[in-house]
């Protein structure tokens, strides 16, 4: 996996999870370092699907 400068990336069950929200972009990195693009109206979503832990750009 490519290390993207900016983001955090940390790892939890299921993978790990960058979130960009200026572009509402999910970036999630499952167990077998497949990554997909999952898109979220809303931040809330995500979170919920988190429960509660999301990962925010930093710069």
């Amino acid at each position: 996996i490519k290390k993207q400068k900016g983001l955090e990336k940390t790892p939890m069950k299921g993978g790990i999870l960058i979130k960009r929200p200026q572009k509402r972009w999910i970036h999630y990195v499952t167990d077998d370092f497949s990554m997909t693009l999952v898109r979220f109206s809303y931040e809330r979503d995500s979170k919920r699907l988190l429960g509660g832990k999301v990962l925010l750009r930093t710069s």
